[in-house]
């Protein structure tokens, strides 16, 4: 398993307040230069500039229960590894924290894929916590409205990223990647966002949530 050299932005947040914080939760993207060289960590200020595009999309689309607390960006190796230590930019949690409307692991599944033309083609995903999107009581769906706002948000996310984020970190540019291990390694420029209507689950959690069981006795 081999990876071309690709940037992987990490966000991270809690679900609940600052004073009571009850699990995590984080998703990310990956974005690669057009000629395959690493970012120049010591030099960039890129995890500053990833941590208010990352907060204008929690905003948009996750319930205020879920806080976003960190940006982590890292280059990665051809071994999936970091190749050095990595930028981390931190951002303070309100204290309190809003109504949970959802159970923390229910999240929407944002669907990544490469062009349309390339067989076979490309994708990744990535969960997004808490998110803004009522249950249609009838299917067990989410409503359509919303579904769409979401697709709209995690465009606006990959756009912002390929249009302001990656010029100023890469002399020449590059773009929002899909990070392949298949062969040689190889990184897929992102053109295509799906969500689909059915909730998902947050696969990667702290299983930090305060748990209280009830047990009975098998007679």
């Amino acid at each position: 398993m081999v990876y071309k050299l690709h940037t992987k932005i990490t966000w991270s947040g809690i679900f609940g307040g600052a004073a009571n914080p009850y699990e995590a939760w984080s998703f990310g993207l990956n974005v690669a230069h057009n000629d395959g060289t690493e970012l120049n960590i010591a030099a960039s200020t890129a995890a500053t500039d990833a941590l208010g595009y990352g907060q204008t999309f929690v905003s948009a689309v996750c319930h205020t229960n879920a806080q976003l607390t960190q940006c982590k960006v890292a280059n990665i190796g051809p071994d999936g590894k970091y190749t050095g230590a990595p930028l981390i930019a931190l951002r303070a949690a309100d204290a309190a924290a809003g109504t949970c409307i959802l159970p923390p692991q229910v999240a929407m599944a944002v669907s990544t894929w490469s062009a349309a033309d390339e067989f076979p083609r490309i994708h990744g995903r990535f969960y997004v916590p808490s998110p803004v999107v009522d249950v249609n009581v009838s299917t067990g769906l989410g409503q359509d409205g919303q579904v769409l706002a979401m697709r709209d948000a995690a465009l606006a996310l990959v756009h912002s990223l390929n249009n302001d984020f990656v010029p100023s970190i890469f002399t020449g540019g590059g773009a929002v990647v899909i990070a392949s291990a298949k062969g040689a390694g190889s990184n897929h420029p992102v053109k295509e966002i799906r969500v689909g209507h059915a909730f998902d689950t947050i696969r990667s959690r702290r299983t930090s949530m305060i748990e209280a069981y009830v047990t009975g006795a098998v007679t």
